[in-house]
């Protein structure tokens, strides 16, 4: 019998959590499915790509400062690579013939990539394919447009997509928490669990020491520098070494500037990456970090005492409200970033010390959940057609 093709689409440009997601999702998928994935930007400095399933990466684009698309080669014209994106993914609706597309985030976010998308899921469409939205668990609330922006999607949800699939557990977010239309979604709304890409080591090492991440590392460098600044009070207190894992997208000037600084700092170790953060999260006394997606899932994993730093610009509170959820289940403190300073992180660090690591109970098995339900929808699907 032959199997049944599904294209991924990501689109990432800040940090990790989109991608980690998004590859986890295809390891487990390419065992009911032909995967292609289609891939928006680079991929992160080295990601392994996984075997058993086709990657298709696109002409690379991001968002500047002003969150504006932007060529990853500065020096293509913005239209030109737009266009060939757009006949890239034509062509690949017509060979494949998807059984299923499955849009990370759009249309909740990655409005600016409606340009190639919204022709994308036509051409699905019209071959009888399903188009799934797989999403994180918390949205972006605090738009200047939010109201609009919401009802927006809501309405391309309900015009093209067939469902929605949010990479959460209701019992930790819902998504009417963070996404509240005017009009409501008709289409089915269904829940996998977390989407974990590791799993903790069977048996939980001595904790000691201090973790210090920040994903992808593209914004962790006042987390970092503060990080070093406070560590020599912090290690004379406990005497706790400190490992800051820096990430492949903190720029080069930034990494040379901690290598300076580190200098200053007793009991501390800089690492650029490591092929898997839970494994140290969960050997840490405390872990000191922003709160992506991924992150969050580290910590609930491990059960590390944590000092979340979430990153809350101007458009992003993604962050912020996940590390609030976190801190009421009893997973540690939050620090703002605003209130962020040498004293006020050793002090975070030393309450969250005290704090006995908190088991949270959550679905992590959000993998073989959508797994689950892409075939539920897809029998579903051809069950209805067969009666038809």
């Amino acid at each position: 019998m032959t199997r049944p093709k599904l294209m991924l689409y990501c689109q990432h440009y800040l940090g990790m959590g989109h991608w980690v997601r998004s590859i986890a999702l295809a390891e487990v998928l390419k065992s009911d499915f032909d995967v292609v994935f289609l891939n928006g930007n680079h991929p992160p400095p080295g990601a392994d790509l996984p075997d058993g399933i086709e990657f298709v990466h696109l002409p690379a684009l991001t968002l500047d400062e002003h969150f504006q698309l932007q060529t990853v080669n500065l020096d293509d014209r913005l239209d030109d690579v737009k266009a060939e994106r757009q006949a890239i993914l034509d062509g690949l609706a017509a060979r494949h013939c998807p059984d299923i597309l499955l849009i990370e985030l759009y249309p909740f976010g990655r409005k600016k990539f409606g340009f190639e998308l919204d022709p994308l899921i036509k051409a699905v469409r019209s071959q009888d394919g399903l188009v799934i939205c797989s999403v994180r668990d918390i949205l972006v609330s605090d738009r200047k447009d939010q109201d609009a922006h919401d009802l927006r999607a809501a309405h391309k949800l309900n015009r093209d997509f067939d469902c929605v699939i949010i990479h959460s557990d209701p019992r930790l977010a819902k998504l009417e928490e963070t996404f509240q239309p005017a009009q409501p979604l008709t289409i089915p709304v269904f829940y996998s669990g977390y989407v974990v890409p590791t799993r903790p080591v069977s048996k939980r090492p001595q904790r000691n020491g201090i973790v210090v991440s920040a994903g992808g590392g593209i914004v962790g460098f006042e987390l970092f520098r503060t990080a070093l600044m406070a560590q020599a009070e912090l290690h004379a207190q406990t005497g706790w070494r400190m490992t800051i894992v820096a990430g492949p997208f903190l720029p080069d000037p930034d990494w040379t500037a901690l290598l300076d600084l580190k200098d200053s700092a007793p009991g501390v170790t800089l690492m650029r990456s490591v092929p898997n953060l839970l494994t140290l999260i969960q050997s840490a006394a405390v872990s000191v970090s922003q709160c992506g997606y991924n992150t969050a899932l580290d910590l609930i994993i491990s059960q590390t005492p944590a000092v979340m730093v979430p990153y809350a610009s101007a458009r992003e509170t993604e962050q912020s409200v996940r590390a609030q959820r976190l801190c009421e289940n009893g997973l540690g403190v939050v620090l703002a970033e605003q209130d962020l300073s040498p004293a006020s992180l050793r002090d975070a660090v030393l309450t969250a010390s005290r704090q006995a690591g908190t088991p949270i109970d959550c679905n992590v098995d959000g993998a073989a959940g959508t797994l689950n339900l892409l075939r539920g929808r897809l029998l579903r699907r051809r069950t209805q057609g067969a009666v038809a």
